[in-house]
C-alpha cells in the first residue's frame, strides 16, 4: 500500500484546494517532463488543485507544450501567456491572478516535484498564513553556492530582521493575504520580498525541513556571478523600500509580528 495520504488524511486547508504557479521561459525540452509529473504528484493526493503555466513571452515550444498539456488534463492544468518576456516576478504576479483556490505555491520549471517534496507542505497547512520550505539538502549546491546562501541568509536576518532559515524555496501561501502583497521585484529577492511584506502584514510562517529535489538539467543561474550581482542589487532596493514604507511602529530590523516555526 501506498504511504502517500490521500485527501483524508491531510488538514482542511490542503482538502480546499492548492493552485500551482509554474513560470516558463523557453523550457520546451523540459516542461512537459517537469509538469507531468507534478500533475501526477498533487493528483495522488485526492486533493482539488490546478497547475497555471505562465509562458512568459517563450521564443521556442514552451506555449504549444503547454497547450497540449492543458488539453490533456483539462481544469487541472491552464495557460496563461505573455506576449514578451516580463520576468518571474510578471508571471507570478500573472498567476496569483488567475489562481482560484485558497492556497497558492510556486514550482519552478526545470525541478521535477515529486509526491515526498510536497507531502510536507500539504501536512502543514492550516498551521500558519504560510508554510516556508526551509532545504536541509540542496541537490546540485557546490560550495560557492552553499557559501551565497550562508552569507545571503545572514544578510535577511541583519537587515529585515525575519527569523526564518531559508526565504528562497518553494512556500505555500495563504491566498487572500498574498494578494494584499504588492510585488515589485522581478528577480530571484522578490521571494524575500514577498515573505518580509507577509510579516508586516502580521502574517505567520510556519517552517518544514525537505530536500531540494536536483534540477533536470543544467545549473542554478544563481551560480553565474551576473546574476550574483543583478540580486545583490536587487536585495539592497527592496531594503531601501522597506525602510521607507513599513509599518509604522516597527523598529528597523525588527519582525512586526510573532514566527511559529517547526519540522
Amino acid at each position: 500500500m501506498s504511504d502517500v495520504p490521500d485527501g483524508q488524511a491531510l488538514p482542511q486547508a490542503a482538502r480546499e484546494g492548492v493552485s500551482i504557479i509554474v513560470p516558463a521561459f523557453n523550457e520546451e525540452a523540459i516542461l512537459e517532463r517537469t509538469v507531468s509529473t507534478l500533475h501526477a504528484a498533487f493528483k495522488s493526493f485526492s486533493i482539488p488543485f490546478e497547475i497555471i503555466i505562465v509562458d512568459d513571452g517563450s521564443t521556442d515550444r514552451t506555449a504549444e507544450i503547454a497547450r497540449a498539456l492543458a488539453a490533456c488534463h483539462a481544469g487541472e492544468v491552464l495557460l496563461q501567456s505573455h506576449d514578451r518576456n516580463l520576468g518571474i516576478g510578471a508571471a507570478y504576479r500573472t498567476g496569483f491572478a488567475r489562481a482560484r483556490y485558497p492556497m497558492l505555491t510556486t514550482c519552478a520549471a526545470d525541478i521535477p516535484y515529486g509526491p515526498e517534496d510536497i507531502r510536507p507542505f500539504l501536512a502543514a497547512l492550516g498551521r500558519a498564513d504560510t508554510i516556508v520550505g526551509v532545504r536541509v539538502l540542496r541537490a546540485g549546491y557546490g560550495p560557492l553556492m552553499r557559501f551565497n546562501s550562508w552569507l545571503y541568509m545572514r544578510l535577511v536576518h541583519a537587515f529585515f530582521g525575519l527569523p526564518l532559515r531559508d526565504v528562497n524555496w518553494t512556500c505555500f501561501y495563504r491566498a487572500d493575504l498574498l494578494r494584499r502583497v504588492e510585488i515589485r521585484e522581478s528577480g530571484i529577492p522578490m521571494l524575500l520580498e514577498v515573505l518580509v511584506k507577509l510579516r508586516d502584514l502580521g502574517g505567520s510562517f510556519f517552517e518544514v525541513e525537505v530536500h531540494q529535489p536536483e534540477r533536470m538539467e543544467g545549473v542554478a543561474s544563481a551560480s553565474r556571478f551576473r546574476v550574483m550581482g543583478r540580486t545583490a542589487a536587487g536585495f539592497f532596493r527592496v531594503w531601501r523600500r522597506w525602510r521607507r514604507e513599513r509599518p509604522r511602529g516597527a523598529p528597523p530590523g525588527v519582525a512586526a509580528c510573532g514566527t511559529k516555526t517547526g519540522g
